[in-house]
């Protein structure tokens, strides 16, 4: 399987625009260490970003990643 990067401007009120990349996903795997599937595509800008800082789990295994677009940055959450 591979992802394709792309890089988009996002405009930032006042500061121009913002270079965010694409290509990036967060995996799901079994507890047999086998790929399940995709749950996430995560587009990260590109200058002061790292992908830990980019998602996180609770206790209930709930994913929750941000997600940058035109209109600003959303939270998204992904149940098990």
């Amino acid at each position: 399987m591979t992802t394709e990067c792309h890089i988009h401007l996002v405009p930032i009120l006042g500061r121009g625009r913002l270079p965010i990349q694409d290509g990036y996903v967060i995996a799901r795997f079994t507890s047999e260490g086998q790929f399940d599937r995709i749950v996430a595509r995560l587009k990260m800008p590109i200058d002061g970003c790292h992908s830990h800082q980019m998602w996180d789990l609770d206790a209930a295994g709930t994913l929750y990643y941000l997600e940058f677009g035109l209109k600003g940055v959303g939270i998204r959450s992904v149940k098990d």
